[in-house]
């Protein structure tokens, strides 16, 4: 599986500097966890494409940087998972008759 977003993204999402690496294994970590979403959300249609659409990327960044903060604060709201999750659904529906096309082609 590979990692669907730049750790980038995420540390801007969770306004980190880019040249502070002390948080780089949990990004990474929840880089990974987000991945593994993205791609269990996008199996059914065939996968993630490549190159990865900005879209996707987005949305895996969004879905990273909510795991992280769950693990600082387990009970708190995390609106960045809705928005990721949002983002995928987002594609699908863009592009609902190209992956319809896949599944027929590649049942």
């Amino acid at each position: 599986m590979a990692d669907y977003c730049e750790r980038d993204l995420v540390k801007r999402r969770l306004q980190i500097d880019m040249t502070e690496t002390s948080y780089d294994s949990k990004i990474d970590a929840a880089i990974a966890e987000a991945s593994a979403i993205v791609d269990n959300t996008l199996t059914q249609y065939g996968g993630v494409p490549h190159p990865v659409p900005g879209i996707i990327q987005h949305a895996c960044a969004d879905l990273a940087a909510a795991f992280y903060k769950q693990v600082l604060d387990p009970t708190s709201k995390q609106p960045l998972y809705q928005r990721g999750m949002d983002r995928l659904q987002e594609y699908i529906d863009a592009n609902s008759s190209a992956l319809d096309e896949f599944r027929v082609v590649n049942p």
